[in-house]
């Protein structure tokens, strides 16, 4: 167990960088989502402002499609003014002529109203725009950096998790299994020093009959009563067995 005690030990530093690597992971989305919800805040103003603006300027482009054929209009039936040879035709073709132009004028008149209308909102949307485009600037740079951070974290976790099955062939499949199941279900480190006869781990006391034994059978393979984590002996310049007849262990909550 003591090459093995070494090789797990190595494994368990690998673990542990593994873990934290992992964790901040699982953070990045998160921090791009949370940066995310200040740029939909704004999105949200902006649009407040930018749709009724933009209705505004739909209506003024159908008016002015509108104005465009009415001019057509009055020079289609002015030309045939001229060429007309009855009253009855040329007073019809002036009639068109005249209705053309007062249509021109009402939608003149419309599509100011709407500029106006406009230019009372410019002000406070020229504003949100401005800092709704300094939040995104902010957010893409953010969002960048994050994802760069998790490309290089991703590979520094496939490194570990490489190295990692490397150390694996230094021990035996039981164990191996055992201590894959260990990290698997969050208990990392899953090897740990049982100095002064606590686990390294959960912190509890570990019964003297069975810190004794690790002390005893370094070699062999001990384990946590409480947290089940490997446990090796680490021994301090002066140490001694734990007499059974002392004081009871200390009663944890729990690991």
């Amino acid at each position: 167990m003591a090459e093995e005690t070494q090789a797990f030990l190595k494994m368990a530093e690998h673990d542990q960088r593994l873990f934290e690597y992992t964790k901040t992971l699982k953070q990045i989305p998160l921090q791009i989502d949370e940066a995310r919800k200040q740029l939909d805040s704004e999105q949200i103003m902006l649009d407040e402002l930018q749709n009724p603006w933009n209705d505004y300027q739909a209506q003024i482009d159908e008016k002015e499609s509108t104005i465009k054929l009415a001019l057509e209009t009055i020079t289609k039936f002015e030309e045939h003014m001229e060429r007309v040879n009855t009253q009855k035709e040329y007073m019809a073709a002036r009639k068109q002529v005249d209705d053309a132009r007062r249509l021109n004028t009402k939608l003149q008149d419309e599509i100011l109203e709407l500029r106006m209308k406009q230019e009372e909102i410019d002000p406070k949307l020229n504003e949100v725009r401005e800092r709704y485009n300094s939040v995104l600037a902010s957010f893409q740079e953010q969002e960048s950096k994050l994802l760069k951070d998790q490309t290089k974290i991703e590979k520094a976790a496939q490194a570990e998790q490489d190295a990692i099955q490397t150390m694996a062939t230094q021990v035996g499949e039981r164990v191996w299994g055992y201590y894959q199941r260990l990290v698997s279900g969050g208990r990392t480190p899953a090897i740990v020093s049982s100095a002064g006869g606590t686990c390294g781990g959960c912190k509890m006391t570990i019964p003297p009959q069975a810190y004794n034994l690790v002390i005893a059978t370094p070699s062999d393979f001990h384990t946590c009563n409480f947290c089940s984590r490997i446990l090796y002996y680490d021994p301090p310049k002066e140490e001694t067995p734990i007499d059974e007849a002392e004081e009871a262990p200390k009663v944890a909550a729990g690991a």
